[in-house]
């Protein structure tokens, strides 16, 4: 909610770029604890109550996959030789979440959030107020204005969807998470 709090504020004061690169940060965040929360689910929701009091389960799946949640780092070095290490790339979380019906704008959205905050063509083109003829040709003489353009109603629109998106997802990750814990719980009767 930090991220989504600093993006509205940017919003407010008119800085699409700061906007953008914090709407893109609550993005991820929110793609990889619904990703995250989404397998955890599912694999509480797999296991037979009457098997797992029987004795002692594991499941090596989802013990790498908190792992990688929890640990996981792509900075050289800190992974050392483990692969177990490496974090999960967040464009597969994206990947995935984006097959979920009615979840195939996040990847749109987030695509145009990267332009803005790489910079690609259109993080420098918030910035340009003007362009003129060069005196060789081809060039061109460009005018730069240090606020963003309110005319920017696509980067404006992904700001604000992924912002949103973030904010009400995480919820909706937490419950779908305290449910499959709750059911869990309820159906092997245990008391923890």
């Amino acid at each position: 909610l930090d991220l989504a709090r600093s993006g509205v504020w940017a919003l407010n004061r008119d800085d699409l770029l700061a906007a953008a690169i914090m709407a893109r940060s609550a993005l991820e965040s929110a793609v990889k604890y619904v990703d995250v929360g989404r397998a955890i689910s599912a694999t509480l929701d797999s296991v037979r109550p009457p098997e797992f009091t029987k004795g002692i389960h594991t499941s090596s799946e989802l013990e790498k996959l908190v792992v990688k949640a929890m640990y996981g780092t792509r900075l050289p070095g800190m992974e050392g030789e483990n692969e177990e290490y490496k974090s999960v790339s967040i464009l597969s979380s994206i990947g995935r979440i984006s097959k979920i019906k009615y979840q195939d704008n996040i990847s749109k959205h987030y695509e145009i959030l990267c332009e803005i905050a790489h910079p690609n063509c259109w993080g420098q083109f918030l910035y340009i107020a003007g362009m003129t003829p060069g005196s060789r040709t081809g060039d061109e003489i460009r005018t730069l204005k240090f606020e963003a353009k309110k005319e920017n109603i696509i980067v404006l629109a992904a700001s604000v969807s992924a912002i949103s998106w973030a904010c009400a997802t995480s919820v909706t990750a937490c419950n779908m998470l305290e449910k499959s814990v709750r059911m869990f719980r309820q159906s092997s009767q245990l008391d923890i």
